[in-house]
């Protein structure tokens, strides 16, 4: 079976520094990446659909191999993530949510010291629209705190 790694957390909460510390033998499927190959810009949602589609595809790919993938975006919305993790589940994959537990104080923080800086504006919207996963949503859910941790 695969396994696949969603990601879940707000701009700046350290997601892609994580993946790249805990997760460098997965295939990364990053929204951010694509985003540039297609437009461009990495902050450039203008192409967002196909940017989705091209990662689905990819992702569907991966998982018919068998592979170990990670899904790295914000995923912080329940319809977001469920779209991967239903994929995941038809296609008999383990899954596990890595969530961001970070302060809000911390993210604007982390934000304004990265190298493309998110509207801040951006960021209370996201931190607003959060929706804290169930824990059924897959086979593990974990916490990652500011530190990059397992919150236990």
């Amino acid at each position: 079976y695969s396994d696949l790694v969603v990601m879940c957390g707000v701009s700046g909460s350290g997601k892609s520094t994580w993946i790249k510390k805990n997760l460098p033998d997965h295939r990364l499927i990053s929204m951010d990446l694509l985003r540039q190959e297609v437009t461009g810009k990495i902050g450039d949602q203008s192409e967002n659909a196909q940017v989705l589609r091209m990662a689905v595809e990819e992702l569907k790919d991966g998982l018919r191999k068998k592979e170990k993938i990670v899904w790295d975006a914000t995923n912080y919305r329940r319809d977001y993530r469920q779209k991967v993790l239903d994929l995941g589940f038809n296609y008999q994959a383990y899954m596990t949510l890595v969530v961001f537990h970070i302060p809000e104080d911390e993210i604007i923080a982390r934000n304004a010291q990265r190298e493309r800086v998110v509207p801040e504006k951006a960021i209370w919207l996201q931190l607003q629209g959060l929706e804290w996963p169930f824990e059924d949503e897959a086979h593990r859910v974990i916490y990652i705190g500011k530190d990059g941790s397992i919150l236990t």
